[in-house]
């Protein structure tokens, strides 16, 4: 009772309990603590007090170390990852045919470069230069692809200079053209895409579910796929969050945001452009059936920790 008496006063704090008790045994047991005693006594308290820091210690720093490893493991869960893309060879042959037409019409007499918006970017394949006015003409040359973007097998490589093969997308992005010429810009705000609706659906088989969207010429350079986990709202399993943007028939996008109907093993997911559409291939995580794709939601209402 006196010690639960002491603890309590001292707001449970042992060094401190340990303190007032020195002091106390000092003063009614002056002898314990003369000679060799004294040391003895110093020595076990001593020992004690070091315990409870050293204890005190530990404790602080494995709190520590839980709270960052608890931090991570959310910020690694909530961090998107880009899926795999492929473009299947008849979706290449539509997206080279395409570019062909589309530099049949850039070298047609257009309007006047007074008709050109300000900040345009360059409609040639791999340059980002922009209109700055006449003057940009003279300005730089244009260094340019003129061929079309070629995903295949983990590759990203122009057509037009297939040797130069790469596997990352920032490192692809980078590929210097191959050709030099003059600039072209086009009077149409090619910044300005136009949103579309692109009809979907989806079916499984086994382990795999697909989702198909229904878009043509998709230019994969445009378009993105990301797949990630997030602490749902209730507490419970964490939800699989899937988001894309796809940029198609050159002035189109469609968008959308899903927390799909099950886990998935993110890792194994891909992308396929084939030509009359985009095939999004999702492992399950587990063997239960989907009844829909998920719930398709905006995606600043998806809280991010």
């Amino acid at each position: 009772g006196a010690i639960a008496s002491l603890l309590d006063k001292h707001e449970s704090r042992v060094d401190l309990l340990l303190d007032s008790m020195l002091t106390y045994l000092k003063k009614t047991q002056p002898s314990y603590f003369e000679g060799e005693e004294e040391s003895l006594a110093s020595r076990t308290i001593a020992d004690v007090l070091k315990r409870v820091s050293s204890d005190a210690a530990s404790e602080s720093t494995a709190s520590e170390e839980n709270r960052l490893a608890a931090s991570l493991a959310i910020s690694e869960m909530t961090t998107p990852k880009e899926l795999k893309v492929t473009v299947s060879p008849s979706a290449q042959q539509a997206l080279e045919r395409a570019a062909a037409k589309k530099a049949e019409q850039i070298a047609s007499p257009g309007a006047s470069e007074t008709d050109i918006p300000l900040g345009t970017k360059c409609s040639h394949n791999g340059c980002e230069v922009c209109f700055a006015g006449p003057s940009t003409y003279e300005a730089s040359a244009c260094v340019y692809h003129t061929g079309t973007p070629v995903f295949h097998e983990g590759l990203k490589f122009w057509s037009c200079c297939n040797k130069v093969k790469v596997t990352d997308f920032g490192d692809f992005l980078n590929i210097k053209g191959c050709c030099t010429g003059r600039h072209e810009f086009s009077t149409k705000d090619e910044t300005m895409a136009q949103k579309r609706e692109c009809r979907s659906d989806f079916f499984q088989q086994g382990a795999t579910v697909s989702f198909n969207i229904y878009a043509k010429l998709a230019d994969p350079t445009k378009c993105s796929f990301t797949l990630r986990r997030r602490p749902s709202d209730g507490g419970g399993e964490p939800e699989y969050v899937l988001s894309f943007h796809v940029h198609f028939e050159g002035e189109y996008d469609f968008k959308r945001t899903i927390v799909l109907a099950g886990p998935v093993d993110i890792d194994t997911c891909l992308v396929d452009i084939l030509q009359p559409k985009i095939e999004i291939k999702l492992k399950k995580a587990d063997g239960r059936g989907w009844n829909s794709i998920g719930e398709v939601v905006e995606e600043d209402d998806l809280e991010m920790d």
